[in-house]
């Protein structure tokens, strides 16, 4: 659509909320650069060989990394680039409006900051992006990998453009998000200003969320498995048809850099402590010679331990494979939301999150934090002996 000379391209949602492209055969005059700028013609092509350098990292700013979902490496990333007079382009939400947007001082960067569950619209930020790459600029571009492959279709790949790829499992839609928070409004009667994905307040490893209302005050916060958008998002049950093929859900990267939860860090072998396991820890994957710049240039204010590919992998499933769901499950869900909205979808959600399923998820939030890291040590000696 970006690319198309006569606007005869526009975005539409689906039933779902999904967004997709609708040709107006009238105003096409078969020019075929729609096609061309298509990452998806290729994607092969795009993708970086492998990593050729793996780390955990963690921020060394106590309250940077507080707001972080994880240990701090892609705000570290973007603080270096803003610092040296470049621009970042990263993903903020103001409530249901999840889009990318340009970032220029250090102050702008919290904006980006924490996980964003749904799918960003980098639309209206495409034309800055260009002007900048064009001028010169020196530009980071941090999205999910078909986003950073997008980018680098149409703007192509030169020295002055960083892309930062985050391990990503896949995307609902931003309607779904909104209904969602509507619902929210609607059962507590406030306005709610955002929803916090992932919060800290019980350590980086339990996936809290919180709700915020005026003036950023949390109005409730829960594991994430009692909140119904984030449960279904969790079980890979409401993403984007395209997501369960993806093909840049493998080792070999579409971005300069990867950056996400170091899941399973817990049994690494790293030399981290409670401390750290509390605070958040992020894994690093380097995959081309000008990503290794841009992490040599946060080595000072991040501490990188190396590791193997292998080790981030192993409970990383998206470096591996996209994500896989109970298909028959996954039609129910999307049928009741096409039909009920997000009344139909929190049927489904309680329908399918079952007492011995809740049970389970009380369990998992109310371990302490030793209690769970042993049990992860124990069970991972245990499946080393099998």
């Amino acid at each position: 659509a970006y690319v198309c000379p006569t606007s005869a391209i526009r975005m539409t949602e689906d039933a779902c909320g999904f967004v997709l492209p609708e040709v107006d055969e009238d105003v096409c005059v078969n020019c075929g650069k729609c096609a061309k700028a298509c990452h998806m013609n290729d994607p092969a092509s795009l993708r970086r060989g492998a990593p050729v350098a793996c780390y955990g990292a963690k921020e060394g700013d106590a309250d940077s990394l507080r707001q972080s979902a994880s240990g701090g490496a892609a705000t570290a990333l973007s603080r270096e680039v803003v610092e040296a007079g470049g621009v970042v382009y990263g993903c903020i939400a103001d409530r249901e409006d999840v889009r990318h947007e340009r970032m220029s001082d250090v102050a702008s960067l919290t904006r980006a900051q924490g996980s964003k569950y749904v799918q960003s619209d980098i639309v209206r930020a495409l034309g800055s992006l260009e002007d900048d790459i064009k001028a010169g600029r020196t530009v980071t571009f941090i999205g999910t990998p078909c986003q950073c492959a997008a980018v680098r279709r149409l703007f192509g790949d030169p020295e002055n453009l960083t892309t930062v790829d985050l391990i990503c499992e896949g995307v609902p839609s931003r309607r779904m998000y909104a209904d969602f928070l509507d619902n929210l409004e609607r059962e507590r009667g406030e306005h709610v200003t955002d929803f916090r994905f992932r919060d800290k307040h019980c350590g980086w490893s339990t996936k809290n969320a919180v709700i915020l209302g005026e003036g950023g005050e949390p109005l409730d916060e829960q594991p994430h498995s009692y909140y119904y958008y984030y449960w279904l998002f969790s079980k890979a049950l409401t993403l984007r048809d395209s997501c369960y093929e993806c093909p840049y859900a493998r080792g070999e990267r579409v971005g300069d850099v990867t950056v996400g939860d170091f899941w399973g860090v817990e049994t690494a072998g790293l030399g981290y402590g409670l401390s750290d396991f509390e605070a958040g820890i992020s894994c690093v994957l380097v995959n081309s010679e000008r990503g290794a710049g841009a992490i040599k240039g946060i080595s000072s204010g991040v501490e990188l331990r190396p590791c193997e590919e292998r080790t981030i992998s192993r409970a990383n499933a998206a470096l591996r494979h996209p994500s896989t769901c109970d298909s028959e499950e996954r039609k129910t869900v999307l049928a009741a939301y096409a039909e009920r909205g997000a009344g139909g979808m929190r049927d489904e959600y309680e329908r399918l999150f079952g007492p011995d399923e809740r049970r389970r998820a009380d369990v998992a939030a109310n371990m302490p934090l030793a209690v769970r890291v042993l049990a992860k040590r124990v069970f991972n000696i245990f499946r080393r002996g099998r």
